[in-house]
């Protein structure tokens, strides 16, 4: 395989010198007409942790427990109840302002929708990567959430602006980057 000065950041650079040392493998690479795309393949060996990090996600923050006597990990994500109710208190506003289903209504909830979505999704994203890197050489345990928001108290929901809105926690990111800094990742039932 050449390569050449065609390498885009460091990122790729990490990649093709573990291909270099023999780390990683090529897989079926894909070309068109504007790129070529190289797949590397890594081998991930998942043996028994010796260490357990077990998370409990909370409504304003993150709590992690380690087998290590006395380490306890906090992640505070107060952050996304903030702008949840900062881009509420603008939908209600607007709501007032405008008629609904307008032109304008439409366009300015989709705006504040877009932004407040964005915000949040980056600021779950960092935080995830926060938490991988926090936690390092250590095996997540954490309680399967799926079902979570069909099963919340309907009377709760009434009175909780907050409770139809559990944090997805950028599961599916965190659950990549464990795999792929070769973290064990398990999810217990809640019962």
């Amino acid at each position: 395989m050449c390569i050449r000065d065609r390498v885009v950041g460091d990122y790729q650079r990490r990649f093709v010198e573990m291909y270099r040392r023999g780390e990683v493998k090529v897989g079926e690479v894909i070309i068109n007409e504007q790129y070529v795309h190289i797949p590397f393949i890594q081998e991930i060996d998942v043996t028994d942790p010796k260490k357990y990090v077990a998370i409990d996600i909370n409504e304003r923050e993150i709590v992690g427990v380690s087998s290590n006597p006395g380490k306890v990990y906090r992640w505070d994500c107060s952050y996304i109840v903030e702008t949840r109710l900062k881009y509420r208190a603008i939908r209600q506003r607007i709501q007032k302002k405008l008629k609904p289903y307008t032109k304008a209504y439409k366009r300015l909830m989709a705006k504040y929708g877009k932004k407040e979505r964005d915000k949040v999704r980056d600021f779950l994203h960092k935080l995830s990567r926060r938490i991988v890197d926090d936690t390092e050489g250590y095996a997540i345990v954490m309680e399967d959430l799926k079902g979570l928001k069909a099963s919340a108290n309907r009377k709760r929901k009434a009175y909780n602006p907050f409770s139809h809105k559990v944090q997805p926690l950028s599961t599916k990111h965190k659950l990549f980057k464990f795999k792929w800094n070769t973290f064990p990742y398990r999810r217990l039932q809640s019962y």
